[in-house]
């Protein structure tokens, strides 16, 4: 999870207003027990099931948070998610709000909405309802899950300022097993509302439309907590024999030293101590105190050059490190200094840390890449960026500037007919995205994407899992 979602623990809850609509799309009529996995303090669950005769349960992560769901009424577990253990079949309807992330691991990180949604769905009764609300973008990643265990599938966009900050919709669906045709249909329909080659609707406001979701009655829900009680772990830290005896190696106390260095730093040097982290840290006095923070990045430029009478192109990849100096000044300044200087807009809007926040339309971070115009192109690419992904594979030999003359030159790649005839039209129109995606061994997802925005102000090269 990126720096700003761990500052939120993943926290992204639904604003207030949502709420009445939603519950407008439910309709309850018997007992019933209901769950929210993600519940922070527990409003979104009660604004959807208000005036509702349920059992609520929740999950939270944050202590305060859970304390919180637990005086508003509700049957709150403190703990991970995915540490909760329970029985399959026990709740009528599941409203799911997940953290807007990937997995941080080794190798094979999927998105938390698709981990969170395996993990819950099997608690949902056969013709529960299931709610949920996630980035329009991450449909795609939930898209066989959803298909093949859920029928009766509608899709909406929440409109208030902050879900649209965050792309959010809302799928309702009821849970039952479907056939491989029926599926499919729903899986290319969901991928199709990901990819923005149809459109969602907004979620109507109370009142307007006659349909509603029945959710089924069911029984008493009961779930454990198999994980570590963090909280509890800390307060009998201190106590520990272990604890006492390692603590003066594990927590040394803070060395402070002054004057200039023997030898002038060179660039060497710098590198080497801010990525140790040794330049990091509060400096000055008054107003001119400050927080400063130092990051090296690989920067990967590629350029086309044309040879030749014949016209053929040649493509020079060209690598160097480059060191970032962010500071933030007690007063609210921040300055971002590094090895070119700032765009107008930059030192209007200087950043901390460009890819340490997510997005707007929740793509993974990116770097920009500056990129000649390519030959004989039929459309324009914009500002060229990857993504961290992308990045790693240039570092292991990959080309993506070929692809990405191939993309220019309207060399689609490896994608079926009717996404030849999208890519086709959209070309024609100018202004529809365009997509193309090309098999590669070197690619952990089997494959690379490139994809130009609609208004050809940028094009990203990214992975499937990248998304």
């Amino acid at each position: 999870m990126r720096n700003s979602g761990r500052i939120r623990l993943g926290y992204f809850p639904l604003p207030g207003p949502e709420g009445p609509r939603i519950r407008a799309r439910l309709s309850f009529s018997q007992q019933a027990s209901v769950l929210d996995p993600c519940a922070g303090t527990g409003a979104a669950l009660l604004a959807v099931t208000k005036d509702a005769a349920v059992a609520r349960y929740a999950i939270e992560l944050d202590t305060d948070r859970a304390e919180t769901c637990a005086a508003a009424g509700i049957t709150a577990i403190r703990g991970n998610t995915i540490e909760v253990a329970g029985k399959v079949q026990q709740v009528s309807l599941l409203y799911l709000n997940p953290p807007y992330d990937f997995e941080i691991g080794a190798s094979d990180n999927k998105r938390l909405e698709q981990v969170f949604l395996q993990h819950c769905y099997r608690w949902l009764v056969p013709g529960g309802v299931l709610v949920f609300v996630i980035p329009a973008t991450a449909l795609a990643y939930c898209s066989r899950t959803l298909a093949g265990r859920f029928g009766d599938i509608r899709v909406y966009k929440l409109t208030h300022p902050d879900s649209v900050q965050y792309d959010q919709v809302v799928l309702f669906g009821v849970r039952k097993d479907q056939t491989d045709r029926v599926a499919e249909r729903s899986q290319t329909y969901l991928n199709g509302l990901s990819w923005r080659r149809l459109n969602i609707d907004s979620l109507p406001e109370p009142g307007d439309g006659v349909w509603a979701y029945a959710v089924p009655p069911s029984g008493p829900a009961a779930f454990a907590h198999q994980g570590i009680d963090f909280d509890l772990l800390e307060d009998l830290l201190p106590q520990s024999n272990a604890w006492r005896q390692s603590r003066d190696a594990l927590l040394p106390e803070a060395a402070i030293s002054c004057g200039q260095p023997l030898t002038p730093l060179h660039g060497g040097h710098v590198g080497l101590l801010c990525t140790s982290g040794l330049m990091n840290g509060v400096f000055g006095e008054g107003e001119e105190r400050h927080i400063a923070r130092w990051r090296t990045q690989k920067v990967v430029t590629v350029i086309n050059e044309e040879q030749g009478e014949d016209g053929a192109t040649v493509t020079h990849t060209i690598e160097r490190f480059s060191h970032d100096l962010a500071l933030v000044h007690e007063d609210g300044r921040v300055l971002t200094l590094g090895t070119e200087a700032p765009t107008e807009d930059e030192q209007e809007e200087p950043a901390l840390f460009h890819d340490e926040d997510p997005t707007e339309d929740g793509r993974p971070e990116t770097d920009t890449v500056p990129f000649r115009e390519v030959g004989g192109e039929l459309f324009p690419l914009g500002r060229t960026v990857i993504t961290p992904g992308i990045r790693e594979l240039a570092l292991q030999g990959f080309d993506f500037g070929s692809i990405l003359e191939r993309h220019a030159n309207g060399d689609w790649g490896d994608l079926s007919d009717n996404d030849i005839a999208y890519n086709d039209a959209a070309l024609d129109n100018g202004d529809e995205r365009i997509f193309s995606s090309y098999n590669t061994a070197i690619s952990p997802d089997g494959k690379v994407w490139i994809i130009t925005e609609a208004d050809r102000s940028a094009t990203t090269v990214l992975l499937p899992s990248e998304n």
